[in-house]
Parts: structure tokens; C-alpha cells; sequence
């Protein structure tokens, strides 16, 4: 899969806001990943896509969910993850995951920067 195979025109997106209750509705999260909360955002689909991974292989490590508002708090969702790994960003993160997790933490960057350099390369 590539990035075209995720990313909708302009046309569609219009055409979606025809039936706004059905666009809005909640969904249930249909994802192969091992940490669900790495498919918020198309984060996990945006980092297989960069790294030519197939769609369908869970990612084995926890992709930060949204800003840190805090310098000290972690989501217990992250803490909790049966993956082994966390892609670390901000930096200013790193001491919270090291101290409050058994995890490896790796630095990494938001996945928007990612999907910058897909959609580039189209």
C-alpha cells in the first residue's frame, strides 16, 4: 500500500460531508495493531507506509498518543501495553518514559513529519 491508498480528494471529502450523521457516528476501531491507540490518526498507517511495512503487521511499539501537556504525567494506556518499545517525542519525554515504564524508549518524531516526507515522495 502506499500513501494514495489512504489519503481522499478533496471531491470525496466534500461528497462525505453530504451525510454528516453518518460521517460523525462512532465506529468501532478496526485495527491489527498490538497497541490500538497507534491507529488514531492513521499514526500507524502513515509509519508502515514510510517504512514500506505491510499494512496488515502490528507495529511492536507504542506510538505517543497527542501532545504533552505535562512534563510528568503518562497516559496509563501506554504504561500498561504488552509492546516492548516506545517511539519516543519530544525529547523532554524521554525521563518519563525510562522512569515510569519498563520499556525501551528509542527517539523518534511525530508521525505528521513522516507523513510529510510519504506525501512528498508522490
Amino acid at each position: 500500500m502506499n500513501a494514495s491508498d489512504y489519503i481522499i480528494s478533496s471531491d470525496q471529502a466534500w461528497k462525505d460531508q453530504e451525510d454528516l450523521d453518518s460521517l460523525c457516528r462512532d465506529r468501532p476501531l478496526e485495527t491489527p495493531e498490538l497497541f490500538g491507540p497507534n491507529a488514531f490518526y492513521g499514526f500507524d498507517r502513515v509509519l508502515k507506509t514510510y517504512c514500506a511495512l505491510p499494512a496488515h503487521r502490528p507495529l511492536k511499539f507504542v506510538i505517543p498518543h497527542g501532545l504533552a501537556l505535562d512534563s510528568e504525567y503518562l497516559w496509563e494506556a501506554e504504561r500498561r501495553s504488552d509492546v516492548p518499545l516506545i517511539l519516543c517525542y519530544p525529547p523532554f519525554r524521554r525521563h518519563v518514559y525510562l522512569r515510569q515504564t519498563n520499556k525501551l524508549v528509542l527517539p523518534g518524531a511525530s508521525p505528521f513529519l513522516y507523513a510529510k516526507k510519504v506525501l512528498e515522495a508522490r
